[in-house]
């Protein structure tokens, strides 16, 4: 068996897709504490953030013969955000993190694609689990971008009650979004 440590990362694919374990072994202890530093920051949680990164390799493991890996870095930071936002979405934090993550993604392949779809679903699920009137006021001001005044006219409600509601959605996204954040910057 050929030494691996001077073997490339995207050299180890086609090895790792054949099966070769000597060269998973390698591309693990290649990543394995840099995917765990960044899952660590943004999940706060040493088990937590362990669990992500070996799923992250058990999954290129089971996908090792289908999956098409052009840059090895970018798909192993890719896929821990992707187990990230599942975790996160586990814990069920509220949705407008989710709707920064779809508004600044840019999908530069199939998979960052299929990833900001399932995010953006996730999102709308989040938005829904806000308590109803609150849910309706957030609604009309993000989605129909309506002013305070118009919402409060339509709903037959102060100014104030309706700047209230709006304050209320946004304070219990906010820790969806700082996460969901976090999960933007990873790479």
């Amino acid at each position: 068996m050929p030494k691996m440590k001077n073997v490339s990362d995207e050299a180890l694919i086609p090895l790792i897709a054949s099966s070769n374990s000597v060269a998973f072994k390698e591309l693990f202890n290649r990543y394995w504490d840099r995917l765990y530093r960044r899952a660590f920051g943004i999940l706060r949680d040493e088990a937590a953030a362990a669990d992500l990164t070996q799923n992250v390799f058990m999954d290129l493991w089971e996908r090792r013969g289908t999956v098409f890996i052009e840059n090895v870095s970018a798909y192993l930071f890719q896929a821990l955000r992707y187990q990230a936002a599942k975790h996160i979405d586990r814990m069920k934090f509220p949705q407008e993190t989710l709707e920064v993550l779809k508004e600044y993604a840019v999908p530069d392949s199939i998979e960052e694609e299929l990833y900001g779809k399932e995010l953006e679903l996730r999102l709308g699920a989040s938005i829904e689990a806000l308590p109803e009137r609150c849910k309706e006021i957030f609604k009309m001001s993000r989605e129909q971008h309506l002013s305070t005044r118009q919402i409060a006219e339509k709903l037959n409600l102060s100014e104030h009650t309706v700047e209230t509601q709006i304050k209320r959605a946004l304070k219990k996204l906010k820790a969806t979004v700082s996460l969901l954040w976090a999960l933007l910057h990873v790479i």
